[in-house]
């Protein structure tokens, strides 16, 4: 994506920085598209607990409260199907790890370059 944008385009997020500083990474996400401090702080401050903490997964059409007082997955729809997670499907882990980890060493010559103070597991 550096090769075809400028780099002050792109914000890379760490998933640690949603969890432990939800309405942090708020704000930053929210002034990184435009909006002025004061305003992005306005209204991240209006947001409830629960629009803040819940957690919606795409992949498995499921949200849950990770983080907050039910830690529970509530089904959307009727039409979601199973929901596993990684650690129950080792197979699927080996295949991820094994295409991922090859590509984390470089992300994280490309988070180091671009002045991130994070990096991801290299394995």
């Amino acid at each position: 994506w550096y090769s075809e944008f400028p780099a002050e385009s792109i914000l890379i997020v760490d998933y640690r920085e949603i969890e432990n500083n939800p309405r942090g990474a708020l704000v930053r996400i929210v002034m990184h598209i435009g909006v002025e401090e004061k305003e992005a702080m306005s209204y991240v401050e209006k947001l409830s607990e629960e629009e803040v903490t819940q957690r919606v997964n795409a992949a498995t059409n499921t949200k849950s409260d990770v983080g907050g007082s039910n830690n529970v997955s509530v089904e959307q729809t009727a039409t979601s199907t199973s929901h596993y997670t990684l650690s129950q499907r080792p197979r699927l882990r080996k295949q991820m790890e094994r295409l991922l980890y090859p590509n984390a060493k470089k992300f994280n010559l490309l988070l180091k370059e671009q002045r991130y103070g994070w990096k991801i597991n290299e394995h």
